[in-house]
C-alpha cells in the first residue's frame, strides 16, 4: 500500500487544542458515548449528528483516562458478495478484564476520505454475566480472549480510519490506520455499487417476504450453512454475516417461491441455530442475524470432537426431516461457503427416497477462484440425487437459480425471474 500524502500525510497533530481541552471534559464525553448505543444493534450504523460531534472532540484529542486492555486488528478491504469494497477490524479482549460482570462495548468508527467529509458510525457489543456454574471460581483468573468484528463499505479511494472502543466501565482502546482501495484488473468489469470515496455500513437489502401464489411457485427449503467465508478461518466474522444474509436475501429475491422453510446450522457445534417453518423475510432477519451473532465459533464442546463425524449425522437427521416431511418441499438448496472439513458421504447411511420430491441442490459460495476445494456438502446434495453449484457473484448465483428453475419447473420461461434481481440503491450521503 503507498504512504497517503497531501491531507493526511498533513493532518494536524492531536492534542493542538489542548487550551480549550481538560480530562474532566475528556472523561464527561466518555460517559456520554458509554450509554449512546444502548440499544443499537451489533451492526455498524450512522451516528446521530450529535454523537458524531462527541466521537470528533474525542478522537481528535489525546486519550485520558483508563484504558481499556485489547488489541485492534485491521481487515484489509476485499470485494464483497455485492461488488462493494468490504473492509472492518476485529478487537480482542481479555474476557477477565471484565471480572465476569454483564457488561457492554460500544464502538465508534470514524471513516475519513482523502479531500472528504468524514463518516462516523457505531455500534454495541453486550456481554452475558458468567455462568452460575463459573461462581465459585474467580473471573478475574480466566486465560480465555473475547473477540468482536465490525464492518462497513467503501469505494475506490484513499481514507483514514480511527476505531475507539468504550465499556460501560468507561474504558477507552483506540487504533487508527489507512487504506488505499483500487479495483484490480480482475474485477475491473464488475458493477460498482459505491462510487470513489464514499464510506457507507455493511448492510444487506432484505427479502420482503413475497410469496408467489401462481402454479409455478415453488415450495422451497433453505439450509444455511453458518461458516466463515475463509474456509481456513473458525470464527464467524462480520463480513461473514453479511455474505451469509446477502446471498439468502438474494436467493430468495430470485427464487418465485410459494413457501420457504428455513434452517440454519452450524456444523463446528454440530447444533441448529435457527428454524422457521415460514419464513416470511422482513423483520425475521432480525432473529436469524441475532442467532448468527451470539454463535460462538471456536468453542466446541469435547463431545463433538469426540464424534469426528458427528455433523455429518447432523446433515443427515436435517435431510431426512425434509425427505419425510408430510408436505415435502419441491427444493431443498444447501447455501452456504466452501466447508473447511470434508468427510466422505457413505451412501449407505443415508436415508432411503420414497418420492421424487424434495430434489436437493448445493449453492456454493467461493471467493476463490480455480479448482475449488473438495466439499461434503455437495457431496451430500449428489448422494441425494441433486446437483452442486459454484458461484462467486450474484450473477452467477442468478444463472445457477435458472438452472435449478428449468429442472423443477420446465415450462417456466428463463426470463421469469429476471425482473426479481433489484439493483441496490445508493447510499445516503
Amino acid at each position: 500500500m503507498r504512504h497517503m500524502q497531501s491531507q493526511f500525510s498533513q493532518a494536524p497533530a492531536r492534542g493542538d487544542n489542548q487550551s480549550v481541552w481538560s480530562p474532566v471534559v475528556y472523561r464527561w464525553l466518555i460517559a456520554v458515548l458509554g450509554a449512546a448505543l444502548a440499544v443499537s444493534a451489533n451492526a455498524q450504523v450512522r451516528v446521530s449528528p450529535a454523537e458524531a460531534a462527541d466521537i470528533n472532540l474525542v478522537l481528535d484529542h489525546e486519550p485520558v483516562g483508563e484504558r481499556l486492555i485489547c488489541k485492534i486488528e485491521r481487515k484489509d478491504p476485499s470485494l464483497d458478495f455485492e461488488f462493494r469494497f468490504t473492509t472492518g477490524f476485529t478487537i480482542e479482549c481479555p474476557l477477565k478484564v471484565f471480572e465476569g460482570r454483564k457488561s457492554s462495548v460500544n464502538m465508534f468508527i470514524r471513516v475519513t476520505p482523502e479531500g472528504g467529509t468524514p463518516v462516523v458510525l457505531g455500534g454495541t457489543w453486550s456481554l452475558p454475566a458468567a455462568p452460575s456454574d463459573m461462581a465459585a471460581g474467580d473471573p478475574r483468573k480466566l486465560s480465555t480472549n473475547i473477540e468482536f468484528s465490525g464492518a462497513f463499505t467503501v469505494g475506490e479511494g484513499r481514507y483514514r480510519v480511527e476505531v475507539l472502543a468504550v465499556d460501560d466501565q468507561r474504558r477507552t482502546c483506540r487504533k487508527e490506520w489507512e487504506i488505499n482501495v483500487v479495483r484490480h484488473r480482475a474485477v475491473a468489469a464488475s458493477p460498482a455499487v459505491l462510487t470513489a470515496d464514499t464510506v457507507a455500513p455493511a448492510d444487506f437489502a432484505p427479502w420482503d417476504g413475497r410469496l408467489q401464489t401462481a402454479a409455478e411457485g415453488v415450495r422451497l427449503t433453505v439450509l444455511l450453512d453458518v461458516a466463515p467465508v475463509n474456509p481456513r478461518e473458525t470464527a464467524l466474522r462480520a463480513w461473514d454475516r453479511l455474505m451469509l444474509l446477502d446471498s439468502l436475501s438474494s436467493l430468495l429475491r430470485a427464487m418465485p417461491c410459494k413457501s420457504v422453510r428455513l434452517v440454519a446450522f452450524n456444523l463446528d457445534q454440530d447444533r441448529e441455530i435457527y428454524r422457521n417453518s415460514q419464513f416470511r423475510g422482513g423483520e425475521e432477519f432480525d432473529s436469524l442475524k441475532e442467532a448468527m451473532q451470539e454463535l460462538e465459533l471456536g468453542t466446541v464442546s469435547y463431545n463433538v470432537l469426540q464424534q469426528q463425524q458427528g455433523w455429518v449425522q447432523m446433515l443427515w437427521r436435517i435431510a431426512n426431516v425434509e425427505l419425510r416431511a408430510d408436505d415435502p418441499s419441491d427444493a431443498v438448496i444447501i447455501l452456504g461457503p466452501t466447508t473447511r472439513t470434508h468427510i466422505k458421504i457413505e451412501k449407505a447411511k443415508l436415508p432411503v427416497r420414497e418420492t421424487s420430491n424434495p430434489q436437493f441442490f448445493y449453492f456454493e459460495y467461493s471467493n476463490l477462484f480455480g479448482n475449488p476445494f473438495p466439499d461434503s456438502m455437495g457431496d451430500l446434495a449428489k448422494s441425494l440425487g441433486g446437483r452442486a453449484f459454484i458461484f462467486h457473484s450474484p450473477q452467477e448465483l442468478a444463472q445457477d437459480i435458472q438452472k435449478v428453475l428449468t429442472k423443477l419447473k420446465p415450462a417456466i420461461p428463463l426470463e421469469a425471474t429476471a425482473s426479481r434481481w433489484p439493483a441496490r440503491a445508493a447510499p445516503q450521503q
